[in-house]
């Protein structure tokens, strides 16, 4: 977690941000990378993590996000974003992550939450990000712009897509 001036962020951002705001954003996977920025008058707090679950058995797993998104899916959330699904080459992977991200929309909408789908290339081209590079690369321009310790990959989208939130 790191809390940072709300003009800081606008000018790592170069836009106006709103206070009093608190937005999620989720990337979707086995591990599913998490970032909650909070914004108030003078700063932003921003909150980040990632779920992880080793487990083969698949019903068990869709039990354990669903626990999970309980507790991070609040209702004074302001918006949640999440990665859209992009098939490439792994239907069985592809089908996990739409019923994770389908998950997360349905518990945000039952607590009254605006939730949106968004393209992981997307998010990262509305923040100057090469929209096609690779998570690690993400990450570390991250690490860099924030002085964030991103100790996974997955966080890294997390963060751009609650960006995109603001």
């Amino acid at each position: 977690m790191i809390t940072i001036t709300k003009k800081q962020l606008e000018k790592i951002l170069k836009k106006k941000i709103k206070s009093n705001q608190k937005v999620l954003g989720l990337d979707t996977a086995s591990k599913t990378g998490w970032c909650k920025i909070i914004v108030n008058e003078k700063e932003a707090i921003i909150d980040y993590g990632f779920i992880n679950i080793d487990t083969q058995d698949q019903y068990y797993k869709y039990y354990f996000f669903i626990e999970t998104f309980k507790k991070i899916i609040t209702s004074d959330l302001n918006k949640i974003i999440i990665e859209d699904t992009f098939y490439k080459f792994n239907p069985k992977m592809f089908r996990l992550i739409s019923r994770i991200g389908a998950m997360a929309y349905t518990i945000a909408h039952l607590q009254k939450v605006n939730a949106y789908y968004l393209l992981a290339s997307s998010a990262r081209k509305n923040l100057d990000i090469k929209g096609n590079c690779k998570k690690e690369e993400v990450a570390e321009y991250l690490r860099n712009m924030f002085n964030l310790k991103i100790n996974n990959d997955d966080i890294g989208d997390a963060i751009v897509l609650a960006l995109n939130a603001l």
